[in-house]
């Protein structure tokens, strides 16, 4: 027999997992979105091409850049 206790810390880490999966996706998709160029129907001037590859994300610190 599953305790009610039992049932709602189950329920609790199913909440987190899907949480971070929608945290993920969402993520994702803003990412995919800002890349559009304006000759696609985006917002993003391409030039170069270095704003869209400059894109960079991270879950635990800022991403490191490298200036060269």
């Amino acid at each position: 027999m599953v305790t009610f206790s039992a049932s709602v810390s189950a329920w609790a880490r199913r909440s987190d997992a899907r949480l971070v999966a929608v945290f993920r996706d969402a993520t994702q998709q803003v990412a995919n979105d800002v890349r559009i160029p304006k000759k696609k129907g985006g917002n993003m001037p391409v030039d170069t091409g270095n704003l869209r590859r400059s894109l960079a994300s991270s879950t635990v610190e800022m991403p490191k850049i490298d200036p060269d």
